[in-house]
């Protein structure tokens, strides 16, 4: 690759590195056999923008609601005007878990597809960010 910079290298100039990738572009480093790419968080919130998440509601016969997130294995029932707060919740919890984890995580079958879905809530960082992500089933 081009672009590709030696890791002894970016150690040596590490902040000029740093400032390089926050002011002009994503760097792509090799160190033997391994690489990685040093992106920004705003390029990163771009790279994830196309990621969303859809819930769907259902009433239940005793008046409360049950919100199933379509992405990941997700369920919480509550009251109608509190059902998405606790969803952003669940959804937030379980990033946490999943990053606490993240060796386990993204190599499980059932869930190394939900990095993207991962990082996304990491770089909101708040339940109220990630609430605002949510999108009811059929909508965009």
């Amino acid at each position: 690759m081009i672009y590709t910079l030696n890791s002894s290298e970016v150690r040596k100039n590490f902040s000029q590195f740093i400032d390089t990738v926050i002011r002009k572009r994503p760097q792509i480093i090799k160190r033997s056999r391994d690489r990685l790419i040093a992106v920004d968080i705003q390029t990163m919130s771009q790279i994830l923008n196309g990621v969303k998440m859809h819930y769907n509601i259902f009433a239940e016969e005793d008046g409360s609601y049950t919100a199933s997130l379509e992405e990941i294995d997700i369920v919480v029932n509550g009251n109608d005007d509190e059902i998405k707060k606790m969803l952003a919740k669940e959804l937030f919890d379980y990033a946490m878990e999943y990053y606490d984890d993240f060796d386990l995580y993204s190599k499980a079958p059932n869930r190394k597809n939900h990095i993207a879905y991962i990082l996304k809530i990491l770089i909101a960082n708040e339940i109220d960010e990630v609430e605002k992500m949510l999108c009811l089933a059929g909508e965009n």
